[in-house]
Protein backbone atom coordinates (compact mmCIF):
# COMPACT_ATOMS: atom_id res chain seq x y z
CA UNK A 1 0.00 0.00 0.00
CA UNK A 2 2.91 2.58 0.89
CA UNK A 3 4.74 1.64 -2.92
CA UNK A 4 0.91 2.58 -4.65
CA UNK A 5 0.94 5.82 -2.40
CA UNK A 6 4.49 6.30 -3.23
CA UNK A 7 4.34 6.08 -6.91
CA UNK A 8 0.97 8.19 -7.05
CA UNK A 9 2.66 10.98 -5.36
CA UNK A 10 5.94 10.55 -7.55
CA UNK A 11 3.75 10.51 -10.61
CA UNK A 12 1.67 13.38 -9.61
CA UNK A 13 4.45 15.57 -8.85
CA UNK A 14 6.16 14.86 -12.63
CA UNK A 15 2.96 15.73 -13.90
CA UNK A 16 3.46 18.83 -12.27
CA UNK A 17 6.20 19.91 -13.15
CA UNK A 18 5.86 19.03 -16.99
CA UNK A 19 2.61 20.82 -16.49
CA UNK A 20 4.11 24.07 -14.92
CA UNK A 21 7.37 23.69 -17.47
CA UNK A 22 4.29 23.62 -20.51
CA UNK A 23 3.24 27.01 -19.14
CA UNK A 24 5.81 28.57 -18.48
CA UNK A 25 7.84 27.78 -21.66
CA UNK A 26 8.23 30.44 -24.55
CA UNK A 27 5.23 30.56 -26.86
CA UNK A 28 6.64 32.03 -30.30
CA UNK A 29 3.02 32.27 -31.42
CA UNK A 30 1.84 33.90 -28.57
CA UNK A 31 4.32 36.70 -29.15
CA UNK A 32 3.85 37.07 -32.57
CA UNK A 33 0.78 38.23 -31.75
CA UNK A 34 1.12 40.21 -29.29
CA UNK A 35 3.78 41.94 -31.88
CA UNK A 36 1.12 42.05 -34.06
CA UNK A 37 -1.81 43.89 -31.87
CA UNK A 38 0.77 46.21 -30.97
CA UNK A 39 2.60 47.30 -34.05
CA UNK A 40 -1.45 47.83 -35.23
CA UNK A 41 -1.66 49.99 -31.98
CA UNK A 42 1.02 52.13 -32.74
CA UNK A 43 0.93 52.88 -35.89
CA UNK A 44 -2.36 53.62 -35.66
CA UNK A 45 -1.61 56.12 -32.62
CA UNK A 46 1.23 57.72 -34.20
CA UNK A 47 1.21 56.66 -37.43
CA UNK A 48 3.61 54.17 -39.46
CA UNK A 49 6.22 56.66 -40.27
CA UNK A 50 6.69 57.69 -36.84
CA UNK A 51 7.49 53.68 -35.93
CA UNK A 52 11.08 53.32 -35.56
CA UNK A 53 11.65 49.53 -34.57
CA UNK A 54 9.80 46.92 -32.42
CA UNK A 55 11.61 44.40 -30.34
CA UNK A 56 10.85 41.76 -27.76
CA UNK A 57 10.85 42.57 -23.92
CA UNK A 58 10.32 38.83 -22.77
CA UNK A 59 10.32 39.05 -19.31
CA UNK A 60 10.34 35.45 -17.33
CA UNK A 61 9.23 36.74 -14.67
CA UNK A 62 6.03 36.96 -14.31
CA UNK A 63 3.71 34.21 -14.15
CA UNK A 64 0.94 35.50 -15.91
CA UNK A 65 1.46 35.17 -19.52
CA UNK A 66 0.20 38.54 -20.88
CA UNK A 67 2.45 40.34 -18.23
CA UNK A 68 5.41 37.98 -19.84
CA UNK A 69 5.12 38.93 -23.48
CA UNK A 70 6.02 42.51 -23.59
CA UNK A 71 7.04 44.57 -27.02
CA UNK A 72 9.20 47.22 -26.49
CA UNK A 73 8.55 49.91 -29.38
CA UNK A 74 10.89 53.24 -30.58
CA UNK A 75 8.87 55.89 -31.79
CA UNK A 76 10.43 58.99 -33.49
CA UNK A 77 9.37 62.81 -32.03
CA UNK A 78 7.93 61.16 -28.96
CA UNK A 79 10.76 62.85 -26.58
CA UNK A 80 12.62 59.23 -26.22
CA UNK A 81 16.35 59.01 -25.45
CA UNK A 82 18.57 57.47 -27.86
CA UNK A 83 18.55 53.95 -26.55
CA UNK A 84 14.48 54.25 -24.80
CA UNK A 85 11.69 52.37 -25.86
CA UNK A 86 8.17 52.57 -25.37
CA UNK A 87 6.70 49.16 -23.85
CA UNK A 88 3.39 47.50 -24.26
CA UNK A 89 1.89 44.42 -23.93
CA UNK A 90 -1.65 42.81 -23.88
CA UNK A 91 -4.15 42.64 -20.75
CA UNK A 92 -7.63 40.83 -21.85
CA UNK A 93 -6.38 41.23 -25.35
CA UNK A 94 -5.83 45.10 -25.49
CA UNK A 95 -3.08 46.79 -25.90
CA UNK A 96 -2.03 48.60 -22.63
CA UNK A 97 1.34 50.74 -22.22
CA UNK A 98 3.14 49.27 -19.69
CA UNK A 99 6.10 52.67 -19.43
CA UNK A 100 9.84 53.09 -20.56
CA UNK A 101 12.81 51.28 -20.93
CA UNK A 102 16.70 51.76 -22.00
CA UNK A 103 17.66 47.67 -22.03
CA UNK A 104 15.85 45.14 -24.05
CA UNK A 105 16.73 41.50 -23.14
CA UNK A 106 18.63 39.15 -24.79
CA UNK A 107 17.32 36.40 -26.34
CA UNK A 108 19.31 32.88 -27.43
Amino acid sequence: MKKVGMNVLVASLLLGGLLFYLDVRYDERFEQHVSTKVETYVEKKYGPAHVVSLHSAYDDKHRDKEKRYKIAVKVRGQGLQKEEYFLYRLQDDRVVEVGTTTSLPKRN
